[in-house]
This record gives structure tokens, C-alpha cells and sequence, in this order.
């Protein structure tokens, strides 16, 4: 990204170097990927540090698409790994690992959009995030969860969720007064954020609700800090699409 925003101020010499760099470890990761597809999402189910990765891949195929021949090859790739994750991750949107995983399919949707105007926050499991992950956050992941802040802002920038545009707003003011001096921005922050203040869920949303495709039951008794949360976990925690795939994999 700091190439792509640089590249007209680089000497010659300079960029060469930067796409020497670039070829070579997009090169090392593609290869990997393809054998290591545990490593590309390839269990259909959107993973932690493995989609972490692969997001890498493709922004760097994004960024040097006209400077790179195989950069092509590398987009296929991962935008089919990430697609694939996407569309067998839990049609309820809530993800076993909360921010982590989720965090890297919604940079790269963002990415992609811009890149090519694909849109793949409307796929089932992109589309109920936000109310999943706002119906499951803990209080800490109010205060110090950095993935749960950007995920809201690129949902309220990219799709104009209500409720995604307020949670970034209490987020960041939640964050701002907890860590102090320590509050840092990140690149993310840099991008998306929300000018709208957008609109606190209803009082009822936080306080039951079953995750049916996960078969996941939630009790609140509220969502102030403070509040009384029991989780029972009764389904797989990918969803019925990734448990079918594996049992036709491994059955």
C-alpha cells in the first residue's frame, strides 16, 4: 500500500527494488498457499492467521497488478480462497473466533471492491457480522478488541450500517477514554470511519438470540458492562456448510 502511494516519488532504482522485493515473497506465499490450502482458507471456513496471510497476497497482487506478470495468477487465487471462505463461513455470522479471521475477509472485501467493484458483503455470512459480533462481544472487546472497531467503520463505510456506524462511534470513545496516551491509530483508521452517527440497536437485541446455524443459544440481561452472559454452544461451530464439506472430505 505504501508503494502504492509512493510510486511516483521513487527513483528508479528504488522501485526496482521494492519490485524485486514484492515478486520474490509473493511468489514464496502463492507457491505455499497452493500447497498448503489449510493455509488459504482451503477448509472452507475462514481462518485466523492463515486468511491473514492470504490477505497480504492478494492486496500485493492488487497494488502491482500492471508491474508483476504473476500478480494475475496471485488474485485468482486468493480472491477464490477467500470467496470460497466466505460463502461456507456461518450463514448466522457468528464466527467461532469472534474478530479474528473475520477481520482479514472484511479488509480484503473493502480491497477488492475498490480494486474491481466486487461486492461480497452481501453473502449471508458477511451480511449478518456486525449483528453477530454485537450481539456476542464481551465488554473487554469493547475497550481493547482494535479488530472490532475496524470491522465496524468498514461496514459503515462500505455498506452504511446503522448500527455499525454507531458501534464504531462508541468504540472509539469507549477506547479513547480507557487507553489514554496509549490510543493509536492504524492504517484502517486511516480509511474508513463514519461521519453519520448511526443508530444504537433496539433494547431487546442484546438480550437472547439463537445462532441457528452454529447452533449457538445467547442470554444477556442486558448490554451494559456489567450484564450476566451464559453461551451454550449445541451445533458446529463453522456452520452446517463447512461440517458437510469436511465430512465429504474425510468421511
Amino acid at each position: 500500500m505504501l508503494y502504492h502511494y509512493l510510486r511516483d516519488t521513487l527513483t528508479r532504482e528504488e522501485r526496482a527494488m521494492a519490485l524485486a522485493k514484492a515478486r520474490e515473497y509473493g511468489r514464496k506465499l502463492y507457491d505455499f498457499s497452493v500447497l498448503q490450502k489449510r493455509y488459504a482458507t482451503g477448509m472452507g471456513h475462514i481462518s485466523s492467521h492463515e486468511s491473514g496471510t492470504l490477505l497480504g497476497l492478494g492486496v500485493a497482487a492488487m497494488v502491482f497488478w500492471d508491474e508483476i506478470p504473476e500478480a494475475r495468477r496471485w488474485l485468482a487465487w486468493t480472491h477464490g480462497r477467500m470467496l470460497a471462505g466466505a460463502r461456507a463461513g456461518p450463514r448466522d455470522g457468528r464466527h467461532p473466533w469472534s474478530t479474528y479471521g473475520p477481520n482479514f475477509l472484511t479488509f480484503y472485501a473493502c480491497a477488492v471492491r475498490d480494486f474491481a467493484g466486487a461486492d461480497m458483503f452481501g453473502i449471508p455470512f458477511m451480511r449478518n457480522l456486525v449483528p453477530a459480533l454485537l450481539r456476542s462481544a464481551q465488554p473487554c472487546q469493547f475497550e481493547y478488541d482494535w479488530n472490532m472497531l475496524w470491522i465496524m467503520a468498514a461496514f459503515a463505510t462500505y455498506r452504511g450500517t446503522p448500527a455499525a456506524a454507531w458501534a464504531w462511534h462508541h468504540l472509539w470513545a469507549l477506547q479513547s477514554r480507557k487507553r489514554g496516551k496509549e490510543h493509536f491509530l492504524g492504517w484502517q483508521d486511516m480509511l474508513w470511519h463514519s461521519r453519520q452517527p448511526g443508530r444504537k440497536p433496539g433494547a431487546n437485541f442484546h438480550k437472547s438470540h439463537l445462532f441457528k446455524d452454529t447452533g449457538v443459544a445467547l442470554m444477556r440481561t442486558s448490554d451494559e458492562p456489567a450484564s450476566l452472559c451464559c453461551i451454550y454452544q449445541s451445533g458446529f461451530a463453522f456452520g452446517q456448510a463447512t461440517n458437510l464439506k469436511q465430512r465429504r472430505r474425510f468421511g
